[in-house]
């Protein structure tokens, strides 16, 4: 990943931040990251710890500190990357268990990236949320 982000592609710039989530590196991924990044993750407000939106280097580390605190993964794999320029989507697979209950959650995923001037401006992501509230659900 080259050091002035300006000149990076979308596709790197992304392919970055799973690179990062994988080593655990969160100032890695904010680093790629304008100061204004939004991270949402599509569900019913308050349901979840994460289905909300997190903003800026502070919602990034309260983002990142939610998932570690309730999702123990066993498989958190990139299937495809699909690059069409400011966007890039992401399709993808996630095992984890649920800190709360102990539950399993095994679903499908699809995260959207929008990129601006060589840095991460959004991050949205979309899953099984029906099967995440039951798992979460006592």
């Amino acid at each position: 990943m080259p050091k002035d982000t300006a000149t990076a592609s979308a596709l790197t710039v992304v392919q970055g931040v799973y690179e990062a989530f994988g080593r655990g590196d969160v100032p890695g991924i904010l680093a790629l990251c304008a100061p204004d990044m939004i991270w949402e993750v599509v569900g019913p407000s308050g349901a979840y710890p994460l289905w909300d939106r997190f903003q800026g280097p502070e919602g990034g580390i309260a983002f990142f500190t939610a998932i570690a605190a309730n999702e123990t993964f066993s498989d958190f794999s990139v299937r495809e990357i699909h690059d069409a320029g400011e966007v890039v989507t992401v399709l993808g697979h996630a095992a984890y268990a649920l800190t709360k209950t102990g539950k399993a959650v095994d679903t499908d995923f699809i995260h959207l990236f929008r990129i601006r001037d060589g840095q991460a401006v959004s991050f949205r992501e979309f899953s099984d949320t029906a099967q995440v509230a039951a798992a979460y659900a006592p």
